[in-house]
């Protein structure tokens, strides 16, 4: 009884050390916040480097690539050059799917770092920018601000490669031009279609 009293007595006198475990449990609560946002900041800007490197090279590799093989159609047999385009489409496609991927994470990514600067800094940093520009707009204007943007160049970028790939199998098979210019337009759309069901949609009060 007396150790209880004295246990009592000792933390009735003392206030501050109570104050105390309150701040430092406070404290630790914010260090982990901020390795958090930290973590979430390096992912972003991994993804967002590997995606803008990817939408750069892709043009000029295909480019190149085509640039090298139509001056050479006349002399290779139709079948390899049909294998080369469709070996060159398929591979875009696959990285057309990636890059969906890295959309939807980057948005993620985004909502996440916007909530932990809520929580640091009560409502302004640069995730909470971009997630105003990006995710709380609404309708049209919703679907404009992210095709001016990442999102924007992949809807160009990707179906121009795929339909260089494809140049080389109409080239090679000597089909019309009224042919390419359909399949052209059905690539487009496609991908403005899988773009815009794939988008990240947060604003809808999640």
């Amino acid at each position: 009884r007396r150790q209880k009293a004295a246990r009592l007595s000792f933390n009735v006198s003392h206030p501050n050390l109570i104050n105390e475990k309150h701040a430092m449990s406070d404290q630790e609560k914010i260090d982990g916040i901020k390795i958090k946002y930290q973590e979430v900041c390096e992912s972003h800007r991994a993804i967002s480097d590997f995606r803008g490197k990817l939408l750069a090279l892709l043009p000029f590799a295909t480019g190149g690539a085509v640039a090298i093989i139509i001056p050479e159609t006349n002399g290779i047999d139709a079948i390899y050059v049909v294998s080369i385009g469709i070996f060159g489409f398929f591979v875009t496609l696959g990285l057309f799917l990636h890059e969906i991927r890295g959309i939807r994470h980057c948005g993620d990514l985004l909502e996440l770092g916007a909530s932990l600067e809520e929580k640091m800094s009560g409502g302004c940093g640069h995730f909470i920018s971009e997630r105003k520009y990006y995710h709380d707009s609404k309708g049209m204007k919703n679907i404009l601000n992210n095709l001016v943007g990442p999102v924007g160049a992949a809807a160009i970028i990707y179906p121009s490669v795929c339909i260089s790939w494809l140049y080389l199998i109409v080239v090679a098979l000597e089909l019309s031009k009224g042919c390419f210019t359909l399949i052209s337009l059905i690539v487009f759309i496609t991908v403005l279609i899988l773009l815009l069901i794939f988008l990240p949609h947060h604003n809808n009060n999640d």
